[in-house]
C-alpha cells in the first residue's frame, strides 16, 4: 500500500490523494546484531542464518514517526499487545536465498497480500480507512551474518502522528468486528489556500470534526494520468452512485502514486444535515 509508507494528503475539492508509501528511510545507525527484535542472531560464522536478528511475529511496539519510516529498527517490543502500541508485526517474510539487499516489490506483494488477514478487513473498508503496512529489513550488521527476512508492521497513519492501536492479545483479525470512527477516513473543509476557488479538503479520521465521509471507491481505467477534468468526469459518473447524495468529495492519486500503480478513486458523502 505503501514506494513504502502510506502517506496521504487530502487537498481541494476533486484533489488528488496519495495512497501509497512513501521512499524508504535511513538505516538509523543500528549496530547490535541481534538488535532487540527477536532471538539472538548466530554468529556470522561458520554459517550464515537467514532469521538473524529476525522479530517475531505478534510482537508490538512504539515507534515514533520517524522510526516508522526508517528503513531499519531496533526498538524492543512492549511487554505485551495490552499495553500502548502502535506497531503490530504481523509478518515475516524471506528474500531468496542469497539476497544481499531488499527487495521491495516482494516486500509489497507479501505485506499487502497478509493485510487483509492480519486486519479482518476487506480491500474496500481498508481503502477507507488509516491502517496500512510498514515495513523493516534487517540491519547491516544482520544482513552482513546471513539475515535475508523482512518484517511487515500494523500502523494507523494519519497526517500527523501514529495511532494507538486496539489493546489486545490478538495477532490477526484485529479489527473483524468492524472499525470505530478513530480508523475511518473523513475529510473537513478548510480555506482555500491555493486560490484556486475552492475550498481545501483536510484529511482527518471520524472520530475528529469533518464535514465529509468515506464511502466507497473506485477504479480508475485511464492509461494516463488524467488532468483534473477529466478527473472530475470520473468522479462525476461514479460517486453519485456511491455516496446516493449530491453533496460529495472525491479524492484521487498524485501523478506519482499513479506512475506507481495507484488508479484508486475515493468518494466522501457529505455528513452535513
Amino acid at each position: 500500500m505503501s514506494d513504502r509508507h502510506l502517506r496521504t494528503s487530502a487537498l481541494a475539492l476533486a484533489s488528488g490523494l496519495l495512497l501509497l508509501a512513501s521512499a524508504c528511510g535511513s538505516e538509523g545507525g543500528a549496530t547490535q546484531l541481534d538488535a532487540s527484535m527477536g532471538e539472538p542472531a548466530v554468529s556470522p560464522t561458520p554459517d550464515l542464518d537467514p532469521m538473524a536478528g529476525a522479530p517475531v511475529v505478534g510482537s508490538c511496539y512504539s515507534l515514533s514517526r520517524s522510526q516508522s519510516i526508517s528503513s531499519t529498527n531496533t526498538n524492543k517490543p512492549v511487554g505485551d499487545c495490552y499495553q500502548k502500541h502502535n506497531s503490530l508485526t504481523y509478518h515475516v517474510g524471506l528474500f531468496p536465498a542469497g539476497t544481499t539487499s531488499s527487495d521491495f516489490s516482494r516486500v509489497s506483494r507479501e505485506c499487502q497480500k497478509r493485510l487483509p488477514a492480519a486486519t479482518g478487513l476487506s480491500k474496500g473498508q481498508l481503502i477507507g480507512s488509516v491502517l496500512d503496512w510498514v515495513w523493516f529489513e534487517p540491519t547491516t550488521t544482520q544482513w552482513q551474518a546471513g539475515a535475508r527476512w523482512f518484517r511487515c508492521d500494523l500502523v494507523a497513519e494519519t497526517s500527523d502522528n501514529l495511532r494507538l492501536l486496539p489493546e489486545t492479545s490478538a495477532s490477526t483479525d484485529l479489527f473483524s468486528d468492524g472499525l470505530t470512527d478513530r480508523y475511518v477516513r473523513c475529510i473537513r473543509r478548510g480555506p482555500d489556500t491555493n486560490g484556486d476557488g475552492e475550498d481545501d479538503g483536510i484529511d482527518v479520521t471520524c472520530d475528529k470534526a469533518h464535514g465529509f465521509r468515506w464511502a466507497g471507491w473506485f477504479r480508475a481505467k485511464d492509461d494516463t494520468y488524467p488532468n483534473r477534468a477529466r478527473f472530475e468526469e470520473l468522479a462525476n459518473g461514479q460517486c453519485p452512485r456511491i455516496t446516493s447524495t449530491q453533496s460529495w468529495w472525491v479524492t484521487w492519486p498524485l501523478e506519482s502514486g499513479w506512475n506507481a500503480g495507484d488508479r484508486v478513486m475515493s468518494c466522501y458523502k457529505s455528513t452535513s444535515s
